[in-house]
């Protein structure tokens, strides 16, 4: 993990560092596309669907994904939390208030899908505004969750300071539409880490909000500019107004609504600019 990267030999040109992520959509089916989509079409969505499901209902993670036992996948969550807390982060950082940690946790799941606030998790802990900081950042490095920046550039009054997390462990999250965008969240980070990972473009993954809370859950951006607009809802198929005006803003190459129900794919056109709608099992047999 990136918290041994500390050694006095860089080891320049001697390994390339490759982010491992959990199980996706394409993987499951054997349908891996390496390069980013030039075009969105529907695909092959052989066994996409029950891929989809399985991996929304289990997570990514090998062993309760393929256990697929809801006994087993209680049993893993546990284990796997107080590994995190009683050995990897007792052992990592010098953190000892080790409940204050648990307690963060569960303010962080709570958050999916929302606007992390650290003076409102400072509050609601009572520890200071650095302490926070601090376990967010070693929870970060022991990939539990992980931190997605707003994008304001070229948006007025847009978003500038508060982040969401997301979760490694989407399964956690109760709440059907956190856990369908926490599972989204993944899934494009997986395939943004593996194109910047392997030379083929610099990419970032972002989200956009101005302080009207017109906001879309996600954006890609290629070499700095928006590339791709993503937003994700667990149903229903007209496109938010929220998706149409950040698109006239940022004028990226595509927008898209992606829904957690199973639909092909198709272009809907609305004053004149295009957007792709999709499910979820059809729109991620396009990535990594």
């Amino acid at each position: 993990m990136n918290v041994y990267r500390r050694g006095g030999d860089s080891l320049l040109g001697r390994y390339w560092l490759l982010h491992l992520h959990p199980f996706s959509v394409s993987e499951v089916v054997g349908n891996m596309n390496p390069l980013p989509p030039k075009i969105l079409q529907s695909g092959d969505l052989r066994g996409s669907e029950d891929a989809f499901n399985s991996l929304l209902k289990w997570g990514g993670f090998p062993e309760p994904f393929l256990k697929g036992s809801s006994v087993h996948h209680r049993r893993w969550i546990k284990m796997r939390r107080e590994i995190l807390i009683r050995e990897d982060l007792r052992d990592l950082s010098k953190i000892h208030d080790l409940t204050h940690i648990e307690n963060m946790m569960d303010l962080v799941i709570a958050s999916v899908g929302s606007l992390l606030s650290v003076n409102s998790l400072r509050e609601t802990l009572d520890v200071s505004y650095n302490a926070v900081k601090s376990w967010l950042r070693w929870l970060e490095a022991i990939y539990y969750c992980f931190r997605i920046p707003p994008y304001s550039k070229s948006i007025a009054k847009g978003l500038k300071k508060e982040s969401k997390y997301f979760l490694h462990d989407w399964s956690e999250i109760q709440d059907a539409g956190a856990r369908f965008e926490n599972m989204m969240a993944v899934h494009l980070k997986k395939s943004v880490d593996f194109w910047n990972d392997t030379g083929i473009g610099n990419f970032d993954l972002n989200f956009v909000r101005d302080v009207s809370k017109r906001e879309v859950d996600f954006l890609i951006l290629k070499d700095k500019r928006p590339w791709m607009l993503v937003e994700c809802k667990v149903s229903g198929n007209d496109i938010p107004m929220s998706l149409q005006y950040m698109t006239k803003i940022l004028k990226p190459e595509f927008s898209v609504l992606v829904t957690s129900e199973n639909q092909d794919g198709q272009y809907r056109v609305i004053d004149g600019t295009k957007y792709w709608f999709s499910g979820a099992s059809d729109f991620l047999t396009m990535f990594v």
